[in-house]
């Protein structure tokens, strides 16, 4: 599968990674460590910190167009509304629960 990564919570890509999948790393810039940069992942995405949710959903909607994602991940509380949003867009799997997740806004 080739999955969207949102946020870092490191073990799980890892474990993603063991499993065979192709991924694209999404998070915000000031969250970058070095060991980001040599990560397995197809592509990694930083944005700016005060980037808005239309800003991430539209580039990863510009991402999936040239080679489609077939599921949106997220690891991160932080980022699990961004990541619901932008599966909902993309119109593929997410592991979100969104009704569970709108109870929590």
């Amino acid at each position: 599968m080739r999955i969207l990564i949102v946020g870092q919570v490191r073990p799980c890509h890892q474990k993603l990674h063991a499993d065979g999948h192709k991924t694209v790393l999404f998070m915000p810039q000031d969250r970058i460590q070095p060991k980001d940069l040599s990560s397995p992942h197809d592509a990694f995405i930083a944005l700016e910190a005060s980037a808005s949710s239309q800003q991430w959903s539209d580039i990863a909607s510009a991402l999936h167009k040239v080679q489609p994602f077939d599921a949106v991940v997220c690891y991160s509380d932080l980022y699990q509304h961004m990541a619901s949003d932008i599966a909902q867009r993309l119109n593929v799997f997410c592991v979100i629960d969104r009704d569970l997740l709108e109870k929590t806004r």
